[in-house]
């Protein structure tokens, strides 16, 4: 499954685009949702929340694909907090560029930032 996650302001009109999705009224509200593009590919909307599609946007796939997603926090979400790094893990990526991973916080530099 695609994951998609960054609105983008503008794109410049050489960009290519390379799939569309259709979404209603009340979905286009919702910051996360499970789609199909029209290709047919399936697809994850993980916006910041409070974000609003309009008509129009665009929006940009994160490198990698989504492979698993941890069906038991449905029932137990405050897994989310009591066992993260455990049980608690929310879905599990297969990444294209590894590059991107030099971007991330380790443990430590999350405590201190938030």
């Amino acid at each position: 499954m695609l994951s998609i996650s960054t609105k983008l302001d503008h794109i410049h009109s050489d960009t290519e685009i390379a799939d569309v999705v259709s979404l209603s009224f009340d979905l286009r509200q919702k910051s996360r949702i499970r789609v199909t593009l029209q290709s047919g590919v399936e697809a994850a909307l993980y916006m910041q929340r409070g974000t609003i599609l309009r008509g129009g946007d665009f929006l940009q796939a994160d490198s990698g694909e989504i492979i698993e997603v941890n069906n038991e926090l449905q029932n137990s979400p405050q897994l989310l907090n009591t066992d993260p790094e455990n049980t608690g893990w929310y879905m599990k990526i297969k990444i294209d560029n590894t590059e991107e991973l030099t971007n991330l916080m380790n443990f430590n530099q999350y405590k201190e930032t938030f």
